[in-house]
């Protein structure tokens, strides 16, 4: 699943869980990747 973000930063921090990908930028955008404590992994990107 991806999720959109308005702050990235402040999701990563919100997360909960443990990052898998740190914040990397993309063509019009930064993402990261995450597994949440259920072990459900979920990226989260947002518009640069």
């Amino acid at each position: 699943m991806l999720l959109f973000s308005r702050d990235l930063d402040a999701s990563l921090e919100a997360c909960g869980g443990r990052v898998v990908e740190e914040p990397e930028a993309f063509p019009g955008g930064r993402r990261f990747t995450f597994a949440d404590p259920g072990g459900n992994v979920l990226g989260v990107w947002a518009e640069q």
